[in-house]
């Protein structure tokens, strides 16, 4: 009988609580616990459990069902509620689904563009096993090349048991010619094993056997269809150059844009070697070598291997080293010389992302705020629900369905806004998006969670306090938080404003610096200065080219260069010596190989000496030196002065310096000046025809000058495109990604701020609609409408005040931090805090003065009579 009394186990007794819990409507579950309890009396606790999990089992269905009913129509109830209250309160429901749709459609934006930018190779299979390698340096200081030796990737293969494939590629332009039509184009050559190291899909071909003849070539689709229109390209044979027939043996699919190569043919490293190129050469660094590692190596174990590889295969006393950089971090690497592959700073993934954070937060903010502010309204629905039976996790339940419910309808109404915007956000990124970008997995589950987050960040606060609220005050009409509430809600206002003040600032500075690098003087006039590219196989045209233009007066000067003067001198070479230098020190020039003119034309100053001339027959062994230049020799007296070329005594080639050229931006502003070296074409170097050619043209009838020298150009250059850019063009385009970085910014710093003021519009109608009874009273007692309008903007206008003040040294840190990638720069100056604080402050007036201006327009009879 030590059963009998024996109390029914805990876990059955909670088990079948949660039950009749769940379904409160089906009276036979009270009836099942009570048969239970009697049961474990009578018979035991073990018999009384198996049974009680007999009944269970038979019943499941039953339960489920009942549950799933209850749930659906909890769910169905929570929906009419919420429905009711967007239809009850209608302008407090657009401002939150505006303001979260705007909040979400900028998420939206920048979750496309940061998806892009991170997404860079990730498509090659072989990704986590490619590698490219780096070489490294020492002069003065290291510095890190993308390019390396000719032999060297073979080498490394031989050599390297780890390193089980290589490739190298070296970019290259062709002169196609099919029949009667020609087109110009860039690619690469590389070796045969490239297309297997990489995923770029052939359409067309066998990627194991297409680049194994010299004399054969791979194009992408898009170039296909522009030269052979619908035939099959396959087998067919174009001419380079008028000189080389290539077989086309296979058609890529386009490249993707989030590619850091990018090309639109592919020839052979043999065809290469053929017309030029120092594939065998160890002292020349040309190419970028792609290795891939065998499975499940470590790359640190190789890089310990090739660290010292070159010391074997050079004799230099330079410090060159070798290293591994991981295919997916070369979109975002940085102060890597000779890499002119599609690069993105990785601080702009961040600002993006922050960005995108800090709008959503604010259309969040907006959705607290109204919410909080309403929370009275509905205290005896809460007081009401509470008295009924419901439970506080009901509520909350109840109110986040309706934060997220909102989030809902607010997403359908971003996606309608992606839609309409879209064009206009590829013209500001100058990428190509779509709406069946979202279609990818993980794009699919970022929309998810911005939408969940949406909803539940901006639900969680009013459902936490409104849930909190006691039936008994609620009915006596005292919720017991309102100074909580409203300290909480001029918090928020703060943290809102203090956000889009951030965003502002920065938006200046962006814009500032771009202005400043624009104007910047660059040691050279860049107005009116055009510049032209000469294929190499008629170059030797240039001389006659060049005296028929001048024949035209508004043409005052003409000269080129071995080197695209406003998109960086690239050439650069440490075996320059001169009397008194430091033998420890080795020092990287820059250097530059130009004709005649070539100062003049650019409106180069002198500071000492002259520039080239014709009257100097010994001007094919001088040099002219830039200021930098000058200060790392330590010469006192540098024009006559002997510098030799070579790299010990015997090797010497002796030059003369006969001038000094004013420092020029010879890089973008994120650098700073380095020693230039220049030399004359056609000199020791062998460099007789440089194909950059530059023209200094009058102001006066540019059209018609450039009309006439593209004539020329057909008679000199016949069957060769003419393309020109303007100078200052090609300089502001340098900066073109900054700039295009600030677009964004400042567009989505306008919605950010068109947010912010739409939540404080709803705050201010809602409580300026509360105060009507106090207005009401103040104007019976002789109060002016500028009175009661000064009285509720400043309420709200010393909360902007606060927010400048938290947010201004905030921006000046991270803007701070920003202008640190310019060598040349812009300070942070005190208008830029001052204008930001007026433009906000300037916003919240407006937006706060219409409905303070309705408020106390408010007749005092039917103020006294409200509520």
């Amino acid at each position: 009988m030590k059963n009998v009394q024996k109390k029914p186990p805990r876990l059955a007794g909670w088990l079948l609580r949660r039950i009749i819990r769940s379904n409160d409507y089906d009276y036979a579950m009270g009836d099942l616990y009570e048969t239970y309890a009697c049961y474990a009396r009578d018979r035991g606790a073990r018999k009384a459990w198996c049974w009680f999990w007999g009944q269970v089992m038979v019943s499941a269905p039953r339960f489920l069902k009942n549950i799933l009913y209850w749930r659906l129509m909890m769910f169905k109830n929570y929906l009419k509620i919420a429905l009711r209250n967007i239809r009850m309160s209608k302008v407090y429901s657009v401002i939150n689904i505006t303001g979260l749709a705007v909040g979400m459609a900028c998420c939206l934006f920048i979750l496309l563009w940061v998806h892009h930018e991170t997404s860079f190779d990730k498509f090659h299979a072989n990704r986590d096993r490619l590698f490219r390698v780096l070489q490294h340096i020492k002069y003065s200081e290291v510095v890190t090349w993308a390019i390396t030796q000719g032999p060297l990737g073979p080498a490394l293969k031989e050599e390297v048991p780890e390193i089980q494939e290589v490739s190298r590629y070296v970019n290259a332009s062709w002169r196609i010619k099919y029949k009667d039509q020609a087109f110009e184009r860039r690619g690469g050559y590389v070796d045969s094993s490239f297309l297997t190291l990489f995923s770029f899909p052939l359409v067309r071909g066998n990627p194991e056997t297409a680049l194994t003849d010299p004399y054969a070539a791979v194009i992408t689709e898009e170039l296909a269809v522009s030269i052979f229109g619908s035939e099959d390209p396959v087998g067919k044979v174009i001419n380079l150059s008028d000189q080389y027939d290539i077989q086309i043996t296979g058609v890529l699919k386009n490249i993707p844009e989030n590619s850091h190569l990018q090309f639109d043919f592919l020839g052979t490293m043999a065809f290469a070697r053929e017309i030029g190129y120092t594939v065998d050469i160890w002292t020349n660094s040309t190419f970028s070598t792609y290795v891939l590692l065998s499975e499940n190596l470590s790359p640190e174990i190789v890089e310990e291997k090739i660290y010292d590889f070159l010391d074997s295969k050079l004799t230099l006393e330079e410090w060159e080293k070798l290293t591994l950089q991981p295919l997916m971090k070369i979109h975002f690497s940085t102060g890597i010389g000779y890499d002119n592959t599609l690069k993105t700073n990785p601080q702009y993934v961040i600002i993006f992302f922050v960005a995108a954070v800090f709008i959503l937060l604010i259309a969040c903010i907006n959705f607290m705020n109204l919410a909080t502010a309403r929370s009275t309204l509905r205290a005896k629905e809460v007081g009401l629900r509470k008295v009924a039976g419901a439970v506080r996790g009901q509520l909350i339940h109840q109110f986040l369905g309706e934060s997220v419910f909102l989030a809902i309808v607010s997403f359908v109404v971003a996606m309608g806004l992606v839609y309409l915007l879209l064009p206009v956000f590829n013209q500001l990124s100058g990428k190509h998006f779509s709406v069946a970008d979202f279609g990818s997995l993980d794009m699919l589950l970022g929309v998810f969670l911005i939408v969940l987050l949406t909803g539940i960040l901006s639900g969680s606060y009013p459902a936490f306090i409104l849930s909190a609220f006691l039936p008994v005050k609620v009915i006596k009409g005292s919720t017991s938080v309102r100074t909580r509430k409203s300290l909480f809600r001029r918090a928020l206002v703060v943290f809102q404003f203090s956000i889009s003040i951030i965003l502002l600032i920065g938006t200046f500075v962006i814009y500032t610096q771009i202005r400043f690098m624009q104007n910047q003087d660059i040691g050279y006039n860049s107005e009116n200065l055009v510049s032209l590219y000469i294929p190499r196989q008629v170059r030797q045209q240039y001389d006659g080219f060049k005296n028929e233009v001048l024949k035209n007066p508004h043409i005052l000067k003409i000269s080129r260069s071995m080197s695209q003067a406003e998109y960086g001198i690239t050439f650069t070479n440490g075996l320059w010596n001169w009397e008194g230098k430091n033998p420890e020190e080795d020092i990287l020039f820059r250097a530059n190989l130009v004709g005649y003119d070539f100062f003049d034309t650019f409106g180069m100053k002198m500071v000492a000496g002259r520039p080239f001339s014709k009257m100097h027959a010994t001007d094919s062994m001088a040099i002219i030196i830039n200021e930098k230049a000058l200060d790392v020799m330590g010469l006192q007296d540098p024009i006559g002065k002997r510098v030799n070329y070579g790299r010990t005594p015997d090797q010497y080639t002796p030059f003369h310096i006969v001038g000094v050229v004013k420092d020029f931006n010879f890089l973008p502003l994120h650098a700073e000046i380095e020693p230039l070296i220049v030399l004359l074409s056609g000199g020791v170097f062998g460099f007789a025809n440089p194909g950059f050619v530059y023209l200094r043209i009058s102001s006066d009838s540019v059209d018609e000058t450039l009309v006439f020298i593209e004539k020329t150009w057909a008679t000199y250059f016949p069957g060769y495109d003419f393309t020109y850019q303007f100078v200052d063009d090609s300089f502001k385009h340098l900066y073109g990604t900054e700039e295009r970085i600030g677009n964004i910014l400042k567009s989505f710093t306008v919605l950010a701020v068109l947010v912010s003021s739409l939540g404080l519009f709803g705050l201010a109608s809602f409580m300026a609609t509360r105060r009507t009874k106090e207005i009401g009273v103040r104007k019976v007692l002789g109060a002016s409408v500028s009175g009661i309008v000064a009285m509720l903007i400043k309420e709200f206008s010393k909360w902007i005040i606060v927010a400048n003040l938290i947010s201004w040294p905030v921006a000046y840190f991270a803007m701070s931090r920003w202008l640190q990638n310019f060598a040349y720069r812009t300070g942070i100056h005190a208008w830029i805090f001052l204008a930001t604080g007026v433009v906000t402050l300037t916003i919240a007036m407006l937006t706060v003065t219409y409905q303070a201006l309705k408020a106390a327009w408010t007749n005092p009879t039917e103020a006294l009579r409200y509520e």
